[in-house]
């Protein structure tokens, strides 16, 4: 998954450098949304082995 964000990243810089605050955003923002897809995943009754 890292990789991942830091190929966005290097995308929205047009550059192969790597910006750690843009990083470091990305993934407080992927955790933040893992933590409202369980909360509704929990509500509707779906199981954890069913969230990925």
């Amino acid at each position: 998954m890292m990789t991942e964000l830091l190929r966005i990243n290097r995308e929205y810089n047009s550059s192969d450098s790597i910006d750690n605050n843009k990083v470091r955003e990305l993934e407080e923002n992927q955790k933040e949304l893992k933590k409202e897809i369980n909360a509704a995943a929990q509500k509707y009754g779906i199981p954890a082995c069913c969230r990925s």
